[in-house]
Parts: structure tokens; sequence; C-alpha cells
């Protein structure tokens, strides 16, 4: 396993059309999970997208087993992989919460309004 640089602001490559997965349950594939997990473990996230490490994949992880240090209040999250993410908002409210991006400076946590609920889809890592 190995943990990756993540691309902050203003690297061109956050910029790149991610790729749909489309080869699933294969050692590549899970591999780049793990090491996507442990990443997000190394700097406290709470989420990690493949173009934040430099991969144009389609391909999204978040939730962890453990308090995060950077959310301390928020509920556990169980581990998620989502291939194809699409997410939905399920109707016109918004909700304030905290939230951050390691791609916007790791300390970067704010505020802000987002639509909830949502509904999360995505195809597993098995297909």
């Amino acid at each position: 396993m190995a943990i990756h640089e993540i691309l902050t602001m203003g690297d061109a490559r956050l910029l790149r059309v991610a790729q749909p997965v489309e080869s699933f349950d294969t050692d590549p594939l899970h591999l780049l999970v793990r090491d996507m997990f442990e990443t997000m473990r190394a700097v406290n996230g709470a989420g990690l997208a493949a173009p934040q490490i430099g991969i144009d994949l389609q391909l999204v992880i978040f939730g962890t087993d453990a308090v995060n240090p950077r959310y301390p209040d928020a509920p556990l999250v169980p581990r998620t992989v989502l291939c194809n993410p699409i997410v939905t908002p399920l109707s016109g409210e918004e909700e304030e919460g905290w939230e951050g991006c390691l791609s916007v400076y790791e300390t970067n946590v704010e505020k802000k309004a987002s639509p909830a609920p949502v509904r999360s889809r995505g195809g597993a890592i098995s297909g």
C-alpha cells in the first residue's frame, strides 16, 4: 500500500475529465482503493476522489471506522466505495454543515449550505 500526494488547487491535473470505471473487481482497482483509504486516513480526510491523487477515474471513497480528528462531532460513516458516482438532491432543501476539501489546503474547513437530503449512487468495486 502507498500514500499518494494529494493534488491541490491550481494543479492542472484536477481539471481533467475523469473517465468511468470500466474494469471492475481487478487487482489494480482493489489496490487503488486500499491506497486511497490509506492516503485519506494519513491526512485525517473524510473522503477522497481518485482525481485528487492524479488518477483520472470516476471513483470516490468516504467513511471511516474511527472518529476523525478534523470532524470529532460527526457520526461514524461506514467505509464506502463508489465507482461512477451520481449524487442527486432529493429536495430543494439545504442544510448547513462543516465541509472541507483536501485539494483546497488540508486545513480548509468551513460551514457551508449544501443540498440535503441527497442520494449517492454508484457501482461497487466488484461491479
